[in-house]
């Protein structure tokens, strides 16, 4: 979730933090009301927090460690020989990563990894 809608949505359920507070106590209705929304409104906070962990989280160790070295220009010879592993495995772990960034080329790839937080800084 992006900083401004995480800032928009808490200020929102402190509002209806305030309105529970100045509320008549024989007003249920109004009160019921405020309370569900800010249920709805933390139940969108926690979906949107779980949704972005599951995206910074959907590579396996290997698979990070041949996006990095993609991201720093390494043909998929190099990285079978850095990882000592083969060029097959090296194909068969970039072609995941294609699938689960839904990107077609290296390039966008690269772009979406980045987007979603899920190349290393160097």
């Amino acid at each position: 979730m992006n900083d401004e809608l995480q800032k928009q949505l808490n200020e929102l359920v402190a509002q209806c933090d305030l309105f529970l507070q100045i509320l008549p106590d024989d007003e249920i209705n109004a009160i019921t009301i405020v309370d569900n929304l800010k249920g709805q409104i933390n139940k969108i906070i926690s979906q949107q927090l779980d949704q972005h962990d599951k995206e910074n989280s959907i590579l396996t160790r290997r698979e990070s460690e041949i996006l990095n070295l993609i991201f720093i220009g390494h043909a998929n010879k190099e990285i079978a020989y850095k990882l000592g592993i083969s060029i097959k495995t090296v194909q068969f772990h970039i072609k995941n990563l294609f699938i689960k960034t839904k990107s077609q080329s290296r390039t966008e790839l690269i772009n979406k990894s980045l987007k979603l937080g899920l190349l290393k800084k160097t």
